[in-house]
């Protein structure tokens, strides 16, 4: 890995970020977006599947709760497509 590749940068506000990424298995996102507990787990699941990195920005509680929630949409088996009573075949 160079060097540019192990720094990840974001926007905040009208300020630029910039960290160093360390992650032995993980490449970094391509995008990072800073969130808060406004950000309900349905967004998070939509975020986080087109490949977005989210940057919590709250109390630790609230950021368990939202990983407990994508868990369990991960989890979950995907549903099968039936036909609705009364819709046509």
């Amino acid at each position: 890995m160079n060097d540019d590749e192990s720094w990840i940068s974001w926007e905040e506000g009208a300020t630029t970020r910039r960290a160093r990424w360390r992650s032995e298995s993980q490449a970094p996102p391509a995008a990072l977006l800073p969130v808060d507990d406004t950000l309900g787990a349905g967004d998070a699941h939509r975020l986080v599947g087109e490949g977005v990195g989210l940057l919590w920005r709250g109390d630790f509680h609230n950021a368990r709760q939202l990983m407990l929630a994508l868990a369990r949409r991960v989890d979950r088996p995907p549903r099968t497509q039936t036909p609705r009573k009364g819709a046509p075949a």
